[in-house]
């Protein structure tokens, strides 16, 4: 692939191009954003928030063998349900079928034909057996308990939520037919309107919570008087900055030359070292420390029920 300085065409990186001084000195074109107008335009703006929902992570015996699955506890649900693919992996067979009227939102009807199953969902010494519906698709994916400082006070409160990590598809709904069997009836409050509840298959939680950086979401509301195809067009009107505009390019290369001399120096190794030329204004990085403590001690638990730990240890000593 053949460089190309974004500043002058040549081949070359635009941190060692010449051209930027002669380039930066030059008169700019004047601004020709149209001009706002307050009494055409008005912005309402509102920060959005996340609702946690009770998710756990089950373990369900089939004539397959034994499957991991999300599940979702929703006591607005009179029937449990099973994701029919699910039900197929592990070759659960049908009791019989059920015609049932599902009443939705909205004061919506509509009428299906459901297989009856008999699941079990176990942990450890513990487990459950419930009957369960087929439903091609139950939901769609729901958020786990990401970062934040709820995880501290749960750490504090030695609480160790079932279900972290990434969103992922709802296997299992657990309705109220059966959701009294899960719960032990300890429940942790945070100091947020977040409550913890434990169950026999681990702790979950549920409640409202402020999004953040990549997780936050703003919702706009501009009302235009006669608004031209132009106005629409200017995100500065909707109260909105364009991140690609702030800078143009010329004075991004301008802004990495004058970094990289500012920070190379020579190590001790006789090497050069330089600071990486970070994006401004860049949301901050989510931190996914809790998420990979899950993981390893999810590995360490298998490989220890496995009794391969000990083989594992040998091969990272060698």
């Amino acid at each position: 692939m053949r460089l190309k300085c974004i500043v002058c065409g040549y081949s070359h990186v635009p941190l060692i191009c010449q051209e930027i001084p002669n380039k930066h000195r030059e008169e700019k074109p004047p601004d020709k954003r149209v001009e706002r107008k307050n009494d055409h335009t008005m912005t309402n703006q509102t920060l959005t928030t996340h609702v946690f929902l009770q998710t756990l992570r089950l373990s369900l015996r089939g004539n397959k063998g034994i499957r991991s699955v999300k599940g979702l506890v929703d006591s607005g649900s009179q029937r449990s349900y099973i994701l029919r693919s699910t039900a197929a992996t592990l070759n659960l067979k049908p009791k019989r079928t059920e015609k049932i009227t599902h009443c939705l939102f909205g004061g919506t009807q509509v009428d299906n034909t459901h297989y009856c199953y008999d699941i079990t969902v176990f942990r450890g010494n513990y487990s459950i057996t419930f009957e369960v519906l087929d439903q091609f698709c139950i939901c769609n994916d729901v958020a786990t308990v990401f970062y934040g400082p709820w995880i501290q006070e749960l750490r504090i409160a030695d609480i160790d939520v079932s279900d972290v990590g990434e969103s992922g598809l709802i296997e299992v709904l657990i309705g109220a037919d059966v959701a009294g069997l899960f719960y032990t009836g300890r429940r942790h409050k945070l100091k947020s309107v977040l409550v913890a509840y434990e169950t026999h298959f681990g702790w979950t939680m549920e409640g409202k919570v402020p999004t953040q950086s990549s997780l936050s979401m703003l919702t706009t509301v501009s009302m235009l008087s006669n608004p031209t195809i132009t106005e629409l067009w200017q995100l500065d009107v909707l109260g909105i900055s364009d991140p690609e505009g702030r800078k143009s390019k010329e004075e991004l290369a301008m802004a990495a030359r004058r970094m990289f001399e500012e920070t190379v120096q020579m190590n001790e190794e006789g090497r050069y070292e330089v600071r990486l030329p970070w994006l401004e204004d860049h949301p901050v990085l989510p931190n996914n420390l809790e998420t990979a403590r899950k993981r390893l001690a999810g590995t360490l638990k298998k490989l220890a029920k496995d009794q391969l730990i000990s083989r594992y240890d040998e091969v990272f000593k060698k």
